[in-house]
């Protein structure tokens, strides 16, 4: 698994690290501006694209996402072990991840607990827009699969303009045609559909301090799930969720200043569960 490792090496004081896990169809890379501007507070940050997208692109489409968890285990026992055992993580590790990355992390952070300080879920895709993704939809690729099987291909029902508002990126020739250039199985989408019901069963069993970034005008997932799941973390594991009612589907490709928000709200909530780090987050 090829993954980004950000770090800081004139850092003088401990900070939490932090894995990030991006979503269907993104990278790392997509990710960078707001990672950097995490940086000052998580040092190093390591994110891994999952199989088949990003830095680990595949030629063949994809059958489906059984391979997703295990991989994330398998980057754990590598690379995040001995790190862990090295001492590099005494200031904790914390999990963040956006849309189906979200999925992956729940279902992590709810086998592992023992291995994270913290799960920060933005956008997780708990379940499809029933707008974006309808019962036709759904059905054609199911006769897909069925009748072709393996051979059987599908697109996305949706194009850039539903993921994000900034203007940036949708005049980006390179994120316009990033969507269309995608590839996938019916067969994929059906087991995508079962590991987010695998995750919302296991928002249960949760007791990593959670912190849920909703985007409220998502059309891609459904927000109400995301709050639906939210409220099926246990009353006893500290968790807190936050609503931003205007973004679209991925926050993280949010214009400049709306990202700081997004930042700001995260560090004010570590703030509160973290005071002895309240005055090194004013000090930056």
């Amino acid at each position: 698994m090829r993954y980004g490792l950000l770090q800081d090496h004139h850092s003088t004081q401990p900070r939490p690290a932090l894995l990030y896990i991006p979503g269907l169809g993104g990278s790392v890379k997509i990710a960078l501006p707001f990672l950097q501007s995490l940086l000052p507070y998580f040092n190093p940050i390591y994110g891994v694209d999952l199989r088949g997208f990003g830095l680990n692109i595949s030629d063949e489409p994809l059958q489906d996402v059984n391979h997703l968890l295990p991989d994330m285990e398998a980057f754990d026992e590598q690379v995040l072990a001995p790190a862990r055992q090295s001492g590099e993580f005494n200031a904790g590790l914390s999990l963040a991840a956006i849309s189906l990355g979200g999925v992956v992390a729940t279902l992590l952070a709810s086998r592992h607990p023992e291995r994270y300080q913290e799960l920060l879920l933005f956008a997780p895709a708990y379940a499809p827009h029933p707008t974006t993704f309808p019962a036709s939809y759904l059905f054609s690729n199911l006769l897909n699969h069925i009748f072709k099987g393996r051979h059987a291909r599908t697109r996305l029902p949706y194009d850039i303009s539903k993921v994000t508002r900034n203007p940036l990126i949708l005049a980006d020739p390179d994120f316009q045609s990033w969507l269309p250039r995608l590839t996938l199985t019916p067969g994929f989408l059906l087991s995508v559909r079962l590991l987010s019901l695998r995750a919302m069963l296991a928002c249960r069993n949760i007791t990593v301090p959670t912190c849920m970034f909703i985007p409220g005008a998502d059309e891609v997932c459904d927000p109400a799930t995301m709050l639906k799941a939210f409220h099926r973390i246990p009353r006893q594991t500290p968790k807190h969720v936050i609503t931003y009612p205007n973004f679209y589907h991925d926050l993280l490709l949010e214009e400049s200043h709306h990202i700081h928000t997004i930042v700001s709200d995260l560090l004010a909530w570590r703030g509160k569960r973290h005071p002895q780090e309240a005055s090194l987050v004013e000090a930056r």
